[in-house]
């Protein structure tokens, strides 16, 4: 979904939220109220969600980079097989 397609989207659920507010205003009986509250677009909903779960992938990748590094920095006086195991790592996982 382009970002005009997103703003679209998004404006017609902000209108959408404020006529239901609106709504219970006028009408404040939620129990008697059929009416539900309006439903962000399915597409758009899911955009968000992938797009929340690729930065808290991206942070994790960062602290596990930066906990590498820190090891790395304790074994300086480890065997050099260790040392080389997290630069591999490092060259192809991390970037810090």
């Amino acid at each position: 979904m382009g970002k005009i397609g997103k703003r679209k989207h998004t404006l017609h659920y902000k209108q959408e939220m404020q006529q239901y507010i609106d709504r219970l205003i006028r009408d404040p009986r939620p129990i008697h109220n059929p009416h539900n509250p309006p439903q962000k677009n399915r597409q758009l909903l899911e955009e968000e969600i992938y797009t929340t779960i690729i930065s808290i992938l991206k942070k994790q990748q960062q602290e596990i980079c930066y906990l590498h590094k820190l090891v790395e920095e304790q074994l300086n006086d480890g065997s050099e097989n260790i040392k080389l195991n997290i630069k591999d790592y490092q060259q192809y996982n991390c970037k810090y």
